[in-house]
């Protein structure tokens, strides 16, 4: 066979390469290397846009870096890329299910009590209950 790829086989590697360099993006975002792990996942989406599962995972490696608004701008400029698509609109849809929920999760007060409250509850009068 000739050194050429077919299209088939040239989309495979390309998603290969996606995979590679969100899992690098990750692997530098793990040791602090925060400026890399960007530069990285928006390589990633800018070559792999149309493709669901690669938004998805940049989207959710940048929510990870505390990036929730660029986050947000790709899986908007995806979802206005591919506004008949579904998959999209969902992934648009766990990113506001994700914000509302991190929200509420902050505005929660704290679970322990100040103090431990006895409640005393006055014996009840014997002629009411006959």
């Amino acid at each position: 066979m000739s050194g050429t790829l077919s299209f088939a086989e040239h989309l495979g590697k390309m998603g290969r390469d996606l995979d590679y360099l969100i899992d690098s993006a990750r692997y530098h975002a793990d040791r602090g290397q925060k400026a890399k792990a960007l530069m990285l996942f928006r390589r990633a989406v800018d070559a792999g846009g149309d493709n669901p599962a690669i938004v998805g995972r940049v989207a959710q490696g940048l929510r990870e870096l505390g990036e929730m608004e660029e986050a947000r701008e790709v899986l908007r400029l995806a979802m206005f890329r591919h506004p008949r698509d579904r998959r999209f609109r969902q992934l648009w849809q766990g990113q506001q299910f994700q914000q509302l929920w991190s929200r509420q999760q902050g505005d929660r007060p704290t679970s322990a009590p100040a103090a431990t409250a006895i409640l005393q509850f006055p014996r009840a009068d014997e002629r009411l209950l006959a």
